[in-house]
């Protein structure tokens, strides 16, 4: 009959040594690049968009403003640049951080190179230039103009959203597939 510290002692050796077989593996190492998630790139949209700041139109009426920014306000949709800048910002800011962090210290070259194109594929929207206005009376601000100037930053947090929602779809191709599949 075997005493409870030999029972013991090769239960602990069995044990042991099961621990140790199992971390064995004949592909150590293999996979280490395609493990490795590229989802600390992403942005958190709703973090961002709770960044940016609403106009301020208090007080506004009746005060004087000259007759281009009126006409910028009211008559042409303001350059969504503002917006993919505000975007890339982001964007940049995220993807530097996550480059640098140790969860990058494994990413493949391709992995790195599919983020820099998803970053670079977001900015590419359609801009639109503003014509210059010619009549140079200064105009005093209304409802109208005030009313222009909240569409126009509901819209800059509608393009900086979807470009936001669009990089992070790219990165999660990236992560997927290694490649940007269908780059709009």
């Amino acid at each position: 009959m075997k005493s409870p510290i030999k029972k013991f002692l090769a239960k602990t050796v069995f044990a042991l040594s099961a621990f140790f077989w199992a971390g064995c593996s004949d592909d150590a190492g293999s996979n280490v690049s395609k493990d490795v998630s590229l989802q600390g790139a992403k942005v958190d949209v709703d973090e961002a968009l709770a960044r940016l700041e609403a106009p301020d139109t208090t007080g506004l009426r009746g005060q004087i403003v000259s007759a281009q920014e009126y006409y910028d306000a009211t008559c042409e949709r303001y350059s969504n640049r503002d917006a993919l800048d505000k975007a890339a910002g982001f964007i940049d800011a995220q993807k530097d951080k996550f480059l640098k962090s140790s969860a990058a210290a494994n990413v493949s070259q391709q992995q790195k190179s599919c983020l820099e194109d998803a970053s670079v594929l977001t900015m590419f929207v359609a801009m639109y230039g503003v014509p210059f206005y010619t009549n140079t009376e200064d105009k005093v601000i209304d409802q109208t103009y005030i009313d222009a100037v909240v569409k126009n930053y509901n819209d800059f947090v509608d393009d900086v959203k979807y470009a936001l929602d669009n990089y992070n779809k790219h990165v999660d191709e990236c992560d997927e597939n290694g490649e940007i599949s269908n780059p709009e």
